[in-house]
């Protein structure tokens, strides 16, 4: 956690942002795309799903600070975050061009512990 009360705040934001916004839209869009299989699959619902995931991760860039990390440096905010952007450029989808985010999401690639962890993870039904 980053020293401080308005580092330490900013960073538990994002955390609870993720749990309470991104985790339900983000798990949808995973449920719909990966988890069903293709012969299964409603095209309608994704698309809808999709706008959601796209719009909230809109959402993030337009808040995204002028740091390189949520809060500013790399903290606890960046982590679950960090997570569901990986699935968010794994999932099989359009996604509009968020610069910030792209960026941020290069950064965290480029943390050794992330790659390690978080990407060297399968998406469910990889081996």
């Amino acid at each position: 956690m980053p020293e401080g009360a308005g580092p330490r705040a900013n960073a538990r934001r994002w955390m609870d942002w993720q749990l309470a916004t991104l985790n339900g839209p983000s798990g949808e869009v995973m449920r719909l795309t990966v988890r069903t299989p293709p012969a299964e699959q409603d095209a309608a619902a994704i698309a809808r799903a999709v706008d959601r995931l796209n719009a909230i991760w809109g959402r993030f860039e337009a808040a995204f600070g002028d740091g390189p990390f949520v809060a500013g440096d790399f903290s606890a905010g960046d982590i679950p975050v960090g997570v569901h952007a990986h699935r968010y450029f794994r999932y099989p989808m359009t996604r509009p061009d968020y610069p910030k985010l792209r960026a941020w999401y290069e950064r965290l690639c480029a943390r050794k512990p992330y790659a390690d962890h978080v990407m060297a993870a399968p998406m469910p039904g990889e081996k």
